[in-house]
């Protein structure tokens, strides 16, 4: 049996189905040829170790300073490609990772790394919320097939003021009881969030200027509408496998569909779907 190469990238803002399409793509992926190569495959044991070692590290250092029992630092930031990604353009671009460190009652730190770019291909799914321009018009990804997720603005804002981060969302998990544990935080978090003018506004501009950037270059890319992926589930993801450069009958879109339909998908961030 041959199989074509399967190189997705998504690229989308959060809360637009992101976390969907890039599993729906991972679900995708067996049925391609794998990333090949030893120096991938060594890359992506480097990663593996290095990740744990500077995750360590960062633990090692609230320790001596005493506040071990304060950390907050969520287990997708851990991973050294977990966070968010973007890449730092240049001569010799660099893959760049998000992470976000708190202690209780101390408050917080975004702490950025920079690596070479073939981190990113240690993902099973390359991905950014970042340059939706920039992406397609690199020769580097010239073997690569490129997916967005978009939903509707109202949608997306409304789901962005509802949500957790992941350092919110770690802390409930260390600190907080089970029984305050409930929607009422998510609620208060959203009124102020809605309320706040300023802070809404933050968000709204945050996506104006995404949307700005991608509308250009939306035809460089296999779009999914969050809403066609939730009404109608199997078309939509037999059309994302096909954009992928694969083909899949209704009965295995279903059963994608149903190892990702109501589900967390993304991993120690509990908090990210709304039960």
């Amino acid at each position: 049996m041959t199989y074509r190469p399967f190189n997705p990238i998504v690229i989308g803002p959060p809360r637009s189905g992101f976390a969907l399409l890039c599993s729906v793509l991972s679900e995708l992926s067996p049925l391609g040829a794998p990333k090949a190569g030893v120096r991938q495959a060594l890359i992506d044991l480097l990663a593996m170790r290095l990740g744990g070692h500077i995750s360590d590290q960062i633990v090692a250092l609230f320790d001596r300073e005493g506040l071990a029992s304060s950390l907050v630092y969520n287990g997708n930031f851990r991973l050294l490609t977990g966070g968010p990604h973007w890449v730092a353009p240049g001569a010799r671009p660099r893959a760049c990772f998000r992470k976000y460190i708190g202690a209780r009652g101390l408050g917080d730190v975004m702490l950025a790394i920079a690596h070479p770019l073939e981190l990113l291909e240690c993902d099973q799914v390359v991905h950014s919320h970042a340059d939706p321009a920039w992406w397609p018009a690199q020769i580097l990804f010239n073997g690569h097939t490129f997916h967005a997720s978009v939903r509707n603005p109202a949608g997306i804002i409304n789901s962005s003021c509802f949500s957790l981060n992941a350092l919110a969302s770690e802390h409930i998990q260390l600190f907080l009881p089970p029984n305050e544990d409930n929607d009422l935080i998510r609620q208060e978090l959203a009124l102020y969030k809605l309320s706040d003018l300023k802070f809404f506004g933050g968000i709204v501009r945050f996506y104006v200027r995404y949307f700005e950037e991608f509308l250009p270059v939306r035809h460089r890319y296999a779009v999914m509408r969050w809403e066609d992926l939730i009404t109608d589930p199997m078309p939509t993801i037999q059309a994302i496998a096909r954009a992928a450069g694969t083909s899949i009958g209704p009965a295995f879109a279903a059963q994608i569909w149903e190892r990702l339909d109501h589900r967390n998908l993304t991993g120690h961030h509990r908090h990210n779907y709304r039960a």
